[in-house]
């Protein structure tokens, strides 16, 4: 699959709450109930806000 990466802006939270630690992130989905998951490695995913997401320019 081609992923895309991503970066968060700072103090994003996700579904429950919680702040999300700065980091490259991989955008896996972006769901129609409007969350997008996002996963650092195959045990840290989340489910933010894809208003908080910023992608690569270029």
């Amino acid at each position: 699959m081609n992923y895309q990466t991503v970066w968060i802006r700072e103090e994003t939270r996700n579904h429950q709450g919680h702040f999300i630690p700065q980091s490259e992130y991989i955008l896996v989905e972006a769901n129609c109930n409007g969350w997008a998951l996002i996963c650092a490695d195959n045990a840290r995913c989340y489910y933010v806000d894809p208003e908080a997401l910023q992608f690569e320019s270029g």
